[in-house]
């Protein structure tokens, strides 16, 4: 028959082995996320610094392009878009606050940035 000092230290027990394995799965998860949306921000940005350096591309068009894209990844609009075209080149920043989205890991990293560029097409 268990006493219930026992009893309680199991809890304890318990408690202690699972407190620290939760925290573990959390921090692997959250960095999963993590690397997911940098991969994920880097092949927008690419994407559509190819479409800024063709020749007859549309600043509308490739706003467009950059909110469906960014949408379709990341399920919101809340980002930073900042494009240049000189030199022969056209370079893309995008820019993901990741307060709401990545909880504690926004407050380590307050923003994912990317930056890309492709030569413009003659």
């Amino acid at each position: 028959k268990l006493r219930t000092s026992d009893r309680g230290s199991a809890v304890v027990e318990f408690l202690l082995l699972v407190f620290p394995i939760g925290l573990l799965s959390a921090a692997t998860i959250g960095v999963g996320w993590f690397s997911f949306a940098k991969t994920e921000l880097r092949v927008i940005a690419s994407e559509v610094s190819f479409q800024l350096a063709q020749p007859d591309s549309d600043i509308r068009e490739f706003l467009v392009t950059v909110d469906t894209k960014m949408f379709r990844a990341f399920g919101n609009l809340d980002y930073r878009v900042q494009y240049f075209s000189a030199n022969g080149l056209s370079e893309v920043i995008l820019s993901l606050p990741l307060g709401r989205t990545f909880g504690i890991l926004g407050g380590i990293a307050p923003q994912l940035k990317v930056q890309t560029h492709a030569a413009n097409e003659i």
